[in-house]
């Protein structure tokens, strides 16, 4: 018989997706952008559930996508919700269901990401190490690919997480609160589109890499409806100036930020630090405890770096600069070793 306090790990039907839903907007591991994207990319999600007795206290979502022309698929987990005591019991169980359900799809390969802190530049994260290890035992191999970003503390008053930041950004958010910034988000989904033609503009002009409109426009928009993500903008008198999407579950990201036309040609203000300043006080009124500024190239910009304006400006809030845990991949069956040969010859691995 099962210990009482033991976790099982099981797929589920529509009969629970409002737990599901509970569960997504409280965990502090969740997050919506990074998996609605593999959605419309061409995977099919599935949802594992953790459970507790009848109480659904954590899962993952397992993604899907057969190869054409061949009777196996590839699998990928991008939302991984464990914690906050007992983490390697959790992940244990549910790795163990994902064993179970890729013998019965035939997927041969499945991919990994614990957008998990895997060092000690902030606190909470410690039990990265357990992880590591689980996640050797099961199988799966360190991948190349590890994303890096910086994380701001934001559980404290306003004016001790301003100042935390750098002068540049302190300067830059007093002078547009005195120009009467307001910040507010928005669920209108003309903006949506307005946001879109804004950053392909700012794209353009940068030489940066682009996401599809799909993505933006068709992935953000059902999230935003449902407040798994937000649209925020930073006005002037009537006049937005800069706009910024972030995902709103578990720690707040950065997803994609742009400047309007009007910024642009100057005839509007902006400050986009005010912008992300005041969405931290919004989001740690929520109880929220860090802010991921999405992403950067390392620990300090470096001057000529073709990202170096953004890698400045989110340097400028004073973060830890932290490296998550890397991507992990695992091969099964009959192809095994050819395809750890072909990931071996691409430079895959670790």
């Amino acid at each position: 018989m099962a210990r009482p306090d033991a976790f099982i790990a099981r797929t589920f039907g529509p009969e629970q997706n409002q737990a599901w839903d509970a569960m997504m907007r409280k965990h502090a591991l969740s997050r919506t952008i990074v998996p609605k994207w593999d959605d419309l990319a061409g995977w099919t999600p599935h949802e594992i559930g953790l459970f507790r007795g009848e109480e659904l206290i954590g899962g993952l979502t397992y993604a899907v996508r057969r190869i054409p022309m061949l009777p196996v698929s590839l699998g990928r987990i991008s939302r991984v919700m464990i914690g906050p005591a007992r983490h390697s019991e959790m992940l244990e169980a549910l790795l163990g269901e994902v064993e179970r359900f890729s013998k019965l799809r035939l997927v041969v390969e499945t991919e990994l990401r614990l957008r998990i802190p895997g060092d000690d530049a902030v606190d909470g994260f410690e039990y990265h190490r357990d992880l590591e290890r689980l996640v050797a035992d099961f199988g799966y191999r360190a991948l190349s690919k590890i994303d890096t970003t910086y994380l701001v503390a934001i559980d404290r008053d306003d004016e001790t997480l301003l100042k935390g930041f750098e002068s540049k950004a302190r300067n830059s958010i007093r002078k547009a609160l005195k120009s009467g910034a307001l910040v507010r988000t928005s669920d209108d989904a003309s903006l949506i589109e307005s946001f879109y033609d804004s950053y392909v503009k700012m794209s353009t002009r940068k030489k940066a890499p682009l996401t599809p409109k799909t993505l933006v426009v068709q992935g953000l928009k059902p999230a935003i409806d449902l407040g798994y993500a937000e649209l925020y903008t930073e006005s002037y008198d009537g006049k937005i100036s800069n706009m910024v999407v972030i995902d709103a579950l578990g720690i707040p990201y950065y997803a994609l930020g742009t400047r309007t036309e009007a910024n642009v040609k100057g005839e509007v203000h902006g400050a986009a630090q005010v912008l992300h300043y005041e969405i931290m006080k919004r989001m740690r009124d929520r109880g929220k405890k860090f802010y991921d500024l999405g992403g950067c190239e390392g620990p300090v910009p470096i001057e000529g770096h073709p990202n170096f304006g953004v890698w400045r400006f989110k340097y400028n809030f004073g973060g830890a600069f932290v490296r998550f845990l890397p991507y992990y991949r695992k091969t099964r069956g009959p192809t095994r070793e050819v395809l750890d040969a072909v990931h071996k010859i691409r430079g895959d691995y670790l």
